[in-house]
């Protein structure tokens, strides 16, 4: 993984953590609710295996850890493997890149059985 995402993930982290200091910023969040910005939901009506990591990372940067697992689980293990990549050096991101495909089947494993199953009832 390239590390200028990790520094990207992270910095909207703490962007977002920024923005919950003050009670009139926090609304820049919420005034867009229930915009649909995925093209994938938009064009099929199913979440994407990334659908609520967004809200899942506002959460989390506001302390509300089971508010961000109850939105997307997985915010916890791209947040803590950003932090991992950028802090690691080169020897942690060989590790990361060994483990990626077993992470990337557990995402799509819970996308399959938490979010498309619930669906075809």
């Amino acid at each position: 993984m390239d590390s200028r995402f990790s520094w990207a993930i992270v910095l909207v982290f703490l962007t977002m953590a920024v923005l919950h200091l003050h009670p009139a910023l926090t609304s820049v969040y919420h005034g867009v609710t229930g915009w649909v910005v995925c093209p994938f939901r938009w064009v099929t009506g199913v979440p994407c295996p990334g659908c609520g990591m967004t809200r899942a990372f506002w959460d989390l940067s506001a302390f509300n850890v089971a508010a961000a697992a109850h939105q997307h689980p997985f915010s916890f293990v791209l947040l803590g493997w950003c932090v991992l990549d950028l802090v690691g050096g080169p020897a942690m991101r060989k590790r990361l890149t060994r483990v990626a495909p077993a992470v990337l089947a557990a995402l799509l494993t819970w996308w399959v059985v938490v979010r498309l199953l619930p669906l075809l009832d």
